[in-house]
């Protein structure tokens, strides 16, 4: 008789009888144990039965393991040399078996049906030998940790790989290795790989039927953990996976061909995996994994994250294939920030409002906060200046100045989102005859133009679109072949509602983002894969408050850097996962002195360039980390400040005004100063007040551009500079006057401020369309009883 113990109270007993083999079940009561068939009924005297055995330890030499399904089909049995044991199929821990430094050999008996258990852990190196069927891990996880792994098959006609491709996508999950297998299809995932804090590693695979000569195991798929971008499998990412990765750009390919997110494309996702590994190996890897702390392993993550050089990125951005052998060195991949190399060029991206950067076939495109794109070809002289030969890398992409309020390669090319609604795709990034804003063949991606995308960001193989009017949504095709961005097609809502998304980043292989209520998510699948960006099934919260929004979020050197609206930046080493938070738990750490508001973040030189609140501009060469702040300490410089603002002052209520004898310009839109056609700077002076409250100039815009107008030296009587005149300034449509921009938000508010010389001067700015007809209104503000004042005037357009 031959008992196995199901429970602490329950056994089967296997015994024979003429008939053949007669299974028992077996209750225990204290030392007794009562034995029922069908047949009979028999209290026998107690047996010592052994626990199942979930654990096999093998030894240095190449073990036989074998696996079959148990008669009472519900168990499975192992056996290795003289040892033996047996567990439930659905044991919550699964089947783990320990290699000792050999090829294990592990056989699947077929005979009494599936021998496999909902779960097997490998650790070690094995063949699996005599798997069958064309779906033999269905309803089955192998998590094979740090191992390598040979899948036998007979020959060509039985290869398993399809099935073995569909599991490891399926383990996968989009980059979090957290995949659940179900009853039509298995999972194979690694346990180290899901836990690697930085999440660099995956299940590297080659057929030994691909051609390749990765795996040279006849008719076996080998399975190995391994750095992500290691397409020859030898534990380390160098020159040799790279060029393996450039000759399939753009695409098909597997995981020797440099697919490393297992969806059968080598793309710009593949490339991104591979660089941060380059010139790294497994050994150093898994030591430091190890033995860091999850920060410090990020900081060594981000040392090595720019050790590719501009060479290759521009080749895998051109989608060169296999002719082209890229060389690499340790030199930074500078094309992911601007070049800039002075203060003073950094002034002037300060002043013109730099807001978004986004590296583009070798170069770079930056979005300016006032309106318009340009593409600089090497990364310089992003304002537009010349270099010292006189010409300019640089060039407006943009068919006038509209504002963007997101902007995003993608594919080949670069989405865009405008502040009047509506996203484009441009295929060639602006160039080419093409424009950013709907010139050429660029082509709309967005169903309706109203609804303003704040936020966008590439992910998988589509794109992440939040809207401002609340709800974030996933295009498989980045609005492109018949979907769009808000909802059409295949594109769908990856929030549980419709809440506003402030802010948006992609981390490690899933998603960052903030709403307007407040706190940070991260999901590790970008709201796909049943989870949401706001806080369903495995989504989790990075931040520890919940009512203060953040407006920025930023990846740096392998962390985070949040802006709150409150006021004050934190970074993070680990983005808010692993025990810190975006907002100060853990390791996170301000990086300002105080808490200013910061409205704008810039990866710039390797560092970071901030504008605060106000309009002020800092640089930090390290970000805010290694004793400098964003806001000016260490060695952080202080780039820029915006005019000072106005300082109140009421007006005295005795002095006369004193007006020019000659009124120059006229008091109503028909008789307005025709000034004729406006490009470069002109000059004007004259007065407003009592009798004569509203001047207009009439102009025609000589060329598409900022229109700039200036106001300054209000005076009265005696042209002595004093506190108390004011004006207010405007732009108006030629014939009907409307109000197009002012130095007011309301324009019947009282304009009036403090005027010592030094003082800037009050202006407004506007973008103005060639051609087009247009009037300045200068007028006296409302609310200063009988005083008036004389004024100097100044316009542009540039």
């Amino acid at each position: 008789l031959v008992v196995a113990m199901e429970s602490d109270k329950y056994a089967s007993a296997y015994g024979t009888n003429p008939g053949g083999i007669v299974r028992y079940n077996l209750s225990t009561r204290q030392q007794d144990l009562t034995v029922r068939n069908s047949t009979q009924a028999s209290s026998v005297p107690a047996i010592a039965a052994q626990p199942f055995a979930n654990v096999v330890n093998g030894t240095p030499s190449a073990d036989q393991i074998t696996l079959s399904r148990d008669l009472d089909g519900t168990s499975i049995d192992w056996t290795m040399g003289a040892s033996s044991g047996q567990l439930p199929i659905a044991d919550p821990n699964g089947l783990t078996i320990n290699g000792a430094g050999s090829n294990d050999i592990l056989t699947l008996d077929y005979a009494h049906g599936n021998p496999l258990p909902y779960t097997v852990h490998l650790n070690g190196t094995f063949t699996i030998s005599g798997m069958q069927g064309s779906n033999p891990l269905a309803g089955t996880t192998l998590e094979i940790g740090r191992s390598t792994v040979y899948v036998s098959y007979a020959g060509p006609a039985t290869d398993p790989v399809a099935s073995m491709k569909a599991y490891l996508a399926n383990g996968y999950a989009a980059g979090a290795w957290n995949g659940v297998p179900v009853a039509s299809t298995g999972v194979i995932m690694s346990l180290a790989a899901k836990n690697n804090p930085l999440h660099n590693t995956g299940i590297g695979w080659a057929d030994f039927g691909d051609g390749t000569n990765v795996n040279t195991v006849p008719n076996t798929i080998e399975l190995k953990y391994t750095l992500n971008g290691d397409a020859t499998l030898d534990g380390k990412v160098d020159i040799f996976d790279l060029n393996a990765l450039l000759a399939h750009y753009n695409l098909p390919g597997s995981w020797t061909g440099g697919d490393s997110t297992y969806n059968g494309q080598v793309d710009i996702f593949d490339l991104n995996g591979l660089l941060p590994n380059y010139n790294a190996n497994l050994g150093s890897q898994a030591v430091m994994a190890a033995a860091q702390s999850p920060s410090s392993a990020s900081a060594s993550f981000a040392a090595r994250k720019t050790t590719a050089t501009k060479s290759a990125a521009v080749i895998a951005s051109r989608g060169k294939r296999g002719t082209a052998v890229a060389t690499l060195t340790s030199a930074p991949l500078s094309v992911t920030t601007p070049v800039v190399d002075d203060n003073a060029t950094l002034r002037s991206l300060a002043a013109a409002g730099l807001e978004y950067t986004v590296p583009y076939k070798g170069g770079l495109l930056a979005a300016f906060k006032a309106g318009g794109v340009y593409f600089s070809a090497d990364g310089t002289h992003l304002d537009g200046s010349a270099r010292p030969d006189g010409t300019s890398p640089t060039v407006r992409v943009t068919t006038n100045f509209p504002v963007v309020t997101a902007i995003a390669p993608y594919r080949n090319g670069i989405l865009t989102a405008f502040a009047d609604g509506g996203v484009y795709f441009s295929p060639t990034g602006g160039l080419g005859g093409n424009t950013l804003d709907g010139a050429g063949a660029t082509k709309r991606v967005t169903v309706s133009g109203t609804d303003v995308v704040r936020a966008l960001v590439p992910y998988q193989h589509g794109v992440l679109a939040a809207f401002a009017s609340g709800g974030v949504y996933y295009s498989p095709t980045g609005g492109l072949s018949g979907n769009t961005l808000d909802g059409a097609g295949l594109s769908r809502r990856v929030t549980a509602g419709f809440p506003v998304a402030t802010a948006m980043a992609a981390y490690g292989n899933g998603i960052l983002t903030a709403f307007a209520t407040g706190g940070v998510y991260f999901s590790p699948s970008g709201g796909l894969g049943g989870n949401t960006l706001d806080g369903a099934l495995g989504t989790r919260r990075v931040t520890v408050g919940g009512t203060d929004a953040v407006t920025v979020l930023i990846p740096y050197h392998g962390g985070v850097l949040a802006a709150f609206a409150s006021g004050g930046v934190y970074y993070s080493p680990t983005g808010g996962l692993s025990g810190n938070t975006l907002d100060g738990a853990g390791s996170s750490r301000r990086v300002t002195a105080g808490f200013p508001v910061a409205i704008a973040m810039v990866p710039c030189n390797n560092g970071i360039l901030t504008t605060f609140e106000g309009g002020a501009v800092y640089f930090s060469p390290s970000g805010g980390l290694g004793g400098n702040t964003l806001d000016g300490a260490g060695s952080s410089s202080f780039i820029y400040a915006p005019p000072p603002p106005p300082v109140p002052m009421p007006p005295p209520p005795t002095l006369p005004p004193a007006g020019p004898t000659v009124d120059y310009a006229g008091n109503t839109l028909a008789t307005a100063r025709d000034i004729g056609i406006l490009t470069t700077v002109q000059y004007f002076n004259d007065w407003v007040g009592p009798g004569d409250s509203w001047d207009f100039y009439k102009f025609v815009a000589g060329q598409s551009g900022t229109l700039r107008v200036y106001v300054q030296n209000l005076t009265y009587g005696g042209g002595l500079t004093v506190s108390g005149s004011g004006v207010t300034l405007a732009v108006t449509d030629a014939t009907t006057g409307t109000w197009l921009a002012s130095n007011s938000n309301d324009p019947g508010r009282i304009a009036w401020w403090e005027l010592e010389p030094w003082r800037a001067s009050r202006y407004v700015e506007y973008q103005v369309t060639a051609g087009t007809t247009y009037q300045v209104h200068v007028m006296q503000a409302l609310g200063w009883g009988g005083s008036g004042t004389t004024y100097d005037l100044e316009m542009y357009i540039n």
